[in-house]
């Protein structure tokens, strides 16, 4: 389990203490939204999914959707498949900015392209739901962005491999 899992599980259990003991959560919300933040800052994918998880349900720091859309953004760039679900239903819903059918099944195709197992079907079904909504156009516009994505990313692995 990486650093950035276990970080969020911490803030899962810290929000179900909170209406055990508020005596310091808040403070403990704070603590864990800056340490989280520090690590989106220097890149950390995970860090920025569980930022944008921080902002969407308001832990350690003001509910913020436009901010959470952002910070899923950064992760799902950097390929992180559980932050690219959720930008796409960011995207599909118009929560944290205006709806984009385009963007939504984007980031829905390149999750289901990666998640395993469970994940998987609960990830194509997103996709395909969103695919239903679109033109021929607009898919034809998602496909070229999916393939376009996949092109500069793998152009940024075989840099970083050298």
């Amino acid at each position: 389990m990486g650093w950035g899992t276990t970080r969020a599980m911490l803030a899962l259990v810290m929000l179900m203490v909170a209406s055990i003991a508020p005596v310091g959560v808040a403070h403990a919300e704070e603590a864990d939204f800056k340490a989280t933040l520090q690590a989106a800052e220097r890149g950390d994918a995970a860090a920025q999914h569980n930022l944008g998880e921080m902002y969407r349900i308001g832990l350690g720091v003001t509910q913020d959707d436009a901010k959470a859309r952002a910070s899923y953004l950064k992760a799902a760039e950097q390929g992180f498949a559980k932050a690219q679900w959720v930008l796409g239903a960011m995207y599909a819903s118009g929560i944290g900015g205006p709806k984009d059918y385009v963007q939504a099944c984007k980031w829905s195709a390149l999750s289901a392209q990666q998640r395993m197992k469970h994940d998987l079907k609960q990830a194509v079904e997103a996709r395909d739901k969103v695919a239903k909504k679109m033109t021929p156009a607009q898919l034809a516009e998602a496909k070229r962005l999916v393939a376009e994505w996949k092109q500069r990313n793998a152009a940024q692995d075989g840099a970083a491999n050298e």
